[in-house]
């Protein structure tokens, strides 16, 4: 569906986020680099995409973390991915957004995410903290990690992810359909396969 050749398929180069290094040989007498780094099978391995300072720091009615965003990541699917921890709105006066899970009851959100790549997590304690900051981390990773498998798709029971065939081939959410519910945070090659050792 994308225009890569049949042996994308029938060598199994779809089962890997990143491949081992007797497949990227295998691409290279196949004659399918191109294809590879088009897709971002093989690279010379990314930077971290995101990294937290250690420690809470104490806020009106909690705690927060803060932390930092690869500069280099796709912020349009970032911000549409981050509905499936809660409904996400502008924050009033600058280039940044939030997001309040349902129920949240603090004064300020559970994140906050600005276009500098600031990120600022909140919770009413440490293990509330712990739980945000672990469905954020899946965001972030399939935010840069997601190869259109669709396996979230499937998991989606308001119909509100989608593969993005015009354009990236990786999954968005209708932000009009999602209810924020989280069952598309199960299993995932972008999360399951991020620390992938085989890169070159």
């Amino acid at each position: 569906m994308r225009d890569l050749p049949e042996e994308w398929i029938e060598k199994g180069f779809h089962r890997f986020k990143k491949l081992p290094p007797h497949m990227v040989r295998l691409a290279g007498e196949m004659g399918m680099e191109r294809e590879l780094l088009d897709t971002g099978r093989i690279s010379k391995g990314r930077k971290g995409s995101f990294m937290f300072v250690d420690g809470y720091g104490s806020c009106a009615d909690g705690l927060s973390q803060e932390g930092v965003l690869n500069p280099g990541m796709e912020r349009k699917r970032f911000i549409s991915l981050l509905n499936i921890i809660g409904p996400v709105t502008n924050i009033e006066g600058t280039e940044g957004v939030e997001v309040r899970p349902e129920g949240w009851s603090m004064k300020r959100a559970a994140v906050e995410s600005y276009s500098d790549g600031t990120i600022v997590i909140r919770g009413s304690s440490e293990d509330e903290i712990k739980n945000v900051r672990r469905k954020l981390e899946s965001v972030i990773k399939r935010t840069e990690g997601c190869i259109g498998c669709g396996i979230c798709v499937g998991r989606c029971s308001s119909d509100a992810l989608h593969i993005d065939e015009d354009e990236s081939g990786k999954v968005m959410i209708s932000e009009e359909k999602c209810i924020h519910c989280g069952m598309c945070l199960g299993p995932c090659p972008a999360e399951s396969f991020v620390r992938d050792p085989y890169t070159v």
